[in-house]
């Protein structure tokens, strides 16, 4: 690969970066507003010293391809505390044994948070092209599909933080990966958090972000 082709795909990958953070900045923005809130300062007293978990892999990672990420820009509006638990090229699936895989992670968050967001699964394609399953939405992590995966990495966050408002986010659209694959996968994860009767912000089908 060429020195100016690989300096394209970085700026096209950054670009991608940014915009999603825009967007998803924006849909989350709308969680954590209070429908009958009549100013940003009634937010502020809302969400203040409150802590939110924002999990997931590098879109939410601040160290990776940006300077801050969506939940960041989030904190500032709100007033909440931010715990950033991105990983870059982590996912729901257990793909070896580094102990890195959502639900592994996840047996470490702060006991007591109020929040946790689990954004991800785009590194999770790789498994599917693999040969993995995409599962049904009552899989349990014996079956060894993704949908057992995201229903495990949920059980662990309920067990850590019972108390906890939880919300799944699906994968957007994203370079490189099949359109019919990430479909697929935000189906199933609208699908487990209406199940687990959780919030889903279902970037995918809704943030109007399209790669083509």
């Amino acid at each position: 690969m060429s020195v100016a082709n690989f300096c394209a795909g970085r700026q096209k990958k950054l670009y991608i970066f940014r915009k999603i953070v825009v967007i998803l900045f924006l849909l989350l923005l709308s969680y954590f507003t209070v429908a009958d809130q009549k100013d940003r300062s009634d937010a502020d007293l809302v969400w203040k010293g409150k802590t939110w978990v924002a999990f997931g892999d590098s879109l939410t990672d601040e160290s990776i391809n940006a300077d801050k990420k969506y939940h960041s820009y989030i904190a500032e509006k709100t007033g909440i505390d931010v715990v950033d638990m991105g990983m870059g090229m982590t996912g729901y699936w257990r793909g070896n044994e580094d102990g890195n895989a959502f639900y592994q992670r996840m047996k470490h968050i702060p006991r007591g948070t109020d929040v946790i967001t689990i954004f991800g699964s785009v590194n999770d394609w790789r498994m599917i092209d693999a040969g993995g399953k995409i599962g049904t939405t009552t899989d349990s992590i014996e079956d060894g599909t993704l949908a057992g995966y995201v229903n495990e990495c949920i059980d662990v966050a309920v067990e850590r933080a019972p108390n906890a408002q939880i919300a799944l986010i699906t994968p957007p659209d994203y370079y490189g990966i099949p359109d019919e694959i990430m479909e697929e996968i935000a189906n199933m994860i609208v699908s487990v958090a209406k199940y687990r009767k959780i919030k889903c912000v279902d970037l995918y089908h809704e943030s109007g972000f399209r790669i083509d």
